[in-house]
């Protein structure tokens, strides 16, 4: 059996986002674009290392997952009203800082880093303290998009080597190591 439920106990769905946020939605795309296009050199120098290097290829996923975090904050983000805040330009100008000084001293690395650096303070200058508040794990995700690191995959894959020998002999899998590559006859 099914009840009925008056037409009355129903309220019209509110909008997700509002004229509001689509507004400061649409400044923080136009920011992040012109960013791009201003470091195009050091954005391409980001999608060779993504999708040359084996090391980096995690980096080619970064950006979906971000924007799936953000998908899955929608309803509270909602709730939350964007305003401009000037103290974001505090890290806008340390992400430009940075890719000063890793353009002068030739270290792609720091122009990588000043880069999500600055696109990371337009967030919080375009969207506020509350919005980046609430968007703050997808924001520190967002370091993982500047490729570092490489000098330990030589010895994780030592510390792997040394934990799986281990647990495959454990399990009766016998296993032949040679430098880091395990063969299983």
């Amino acid at each position: 059996m099914t009840a009925v439920a008056p037409a009355g106990d129903f309220t019209p769905a509110k909008t997700l986002f509002d004229t509001r946020w689509q507004r400061h939605a649409a400044m923080l795309g136009g920011v992040w674009l012109a960013l791009l296009a201003i470091f195009h050199n050091d954005a391409i120098d980001l999608a060779t290392i993504y999708w040359t290097n084996t090391t980096f290829g995690h980096c080619l996923f970064v950006a979906p997952v971000i924007a799936w975090l953000v998908w899955q904050r929608r309803n509270e983000l909602a709730l939350v009203a964007p305003q401009s805040w000037w103290p974001g330009l505090v890290l806008v100008a340390a992400g430009g800082f940075g890719w000063v000084l890793g353009d002068a001293a030739s270290v792609a690395l720091f122009r990588h880093a000043g880069l999500v650096l600055m696109m990371q303070g337009a967030v919080v200058t375009l969207l506020g303290p509350n919005v980046a508040r609430a968007l703050l794990f997808p924001l520190c995700y967002m370091l993982f998009l500047v490729p570092f690191g490489d000098f330990l995959e030589g010895p994780l894959q030592q510390i792997t080597t040394m934990m799986v020998i281990p647990l495959l002999h454990i399990f009766g899998v016998p296993a032949v190591v040679d430098g880091v590559l395990i063969t299983t006859p």
